[in-house]
């Protein structure tokens, strides 16, 4: 129970392949909200999916990040690489492609209702099209002489018509083209909770291993976390994490922190490089070090000019 009375989520993290995820987006909302753990979602839109621009559930946490909510909050870890033995594989299948076909149906339905009103939407002018389409051709047969006695089509003065029944016709073949739509482009109802999570092995953390560096940049992690920033992945910025002073929706990261040996020697052109990687983002560069007293140490460079 949280402190205004509201019921906190299971944060059932879900371990696969080496890989952290979770799919229930209440669990998202909460740990970013009250944890400050942002992740990083690697699944497709369900309004969008043949796109690769933005991303939807699951999230993927970083090792950091997970053996973080195992230390200090209400969080465990499912191992989802392997299914349970008791679950009868070809039943599973058999219900996932029948529950496949029902979705399938059911969107070709709904194709076939939107492609509906917009025929009826646009009536008047596909009426004038046809239309314009019978005067059209008419012209063409007279032009190449085929309106003969001994020709298919005699009658040239006739006026052209599009009715009701014409139009219920054409109606009609335009939503059979629908049925043609093959199950590959079906969007696929994704559940955000395993029906099988209550069978899955609970692990430990231990399952997560850090290495050397990792361990340093985890003690890292934790002592800015409890400054009450927020930390994402700082790779593509040339450093371990970006650092934000609230959630990197609403702000723009104000660090770039780079873990650095306690007592490894810095060059001139390794402090330049720094520099430059910092300025070019406009950001500020934080090194961060562990002392021989196992205390995290920071120091903060960035460039105010060129002279």
């Amino acid at each position: 129970m949280a402190e205004d009375g509201s019921c906190e989520p299971d944060i059932q993290m879900y371990f696969c392949h080496g890989k952290v995820l979770i799919w229930d987006q209440s669990v998202v909302s909460f740990i970013r909200k009250k944890h400050r753990m942002v992740g990083s979602n690697v699944g497709c839109l369900t309004t969008k999916p043949r796109q690769n621009a933005q991303f939807g559930l699951p999230l993927q946490l970083t090792n950091i990040e997970a053996k973080y909510l195992l230390e200090h909050c209400n969080a465990c870890l499912l191992d989802s690489s392997v299914l349970p033995a008791s679950i009868d594989l070809e039943k599973e299948a058999e219900n996932s492609n029948k529950k496949l076909q029902e979705q399938y149906e059911i969107q070709t339905i709904l194709k076939q209702n939107l492609k509906l009103d917009e025929i009826k939407n646009m009536k008047g002018m596909i009426k004038n099209g046809k239309i314009s389409k019978q005067k059209q051709r008419k012209m063409i047969i007279k032009e190449k002489g085929l309106n003969k006695q001994d020709g298919t089509i005699t009658e040239t003065n006739s006026v052209e018509v599009f009715d009701e029944k014409q139009f219920k016709q054409f109606a009609e073949s335009e939503l059979k083209k629908v049925e043609r739509y093959g199950q590959e482009q079906t969007w696929i109802k994704m559940e955000h909770k395993s029906k099988f999570s209550s069978l899955m092995q609970q692990i430990d953390q231990t399952k997560i291993k850090l290495t050397e560096e990792e361990s340093k940049l985890y003690q890292i992690f934790c002592d800015m976390h409890n400054q009450g920033y927020f930390l994402t992945d700082g790779v593509k910025f040339g450093g371990n994490f970006l650092v934000y002073p609230g959630d990197p929706g609403l702000y723009h990261s104000t660090y770039i922190l780079l873990h650095i040996p306690y007592e490894q020697e810095i060059s001139s052109t390794e402090f330049a490089t720094f520099g430059r990687l910092a300025s070019s983002v406009k950001k500020t560069l934080l090194l961060a070090s562990i002392d021989k007293e196992n205390k995290v140490v920071y120091s903060s460079m960035s460039w105010s000019g060129i002279v």
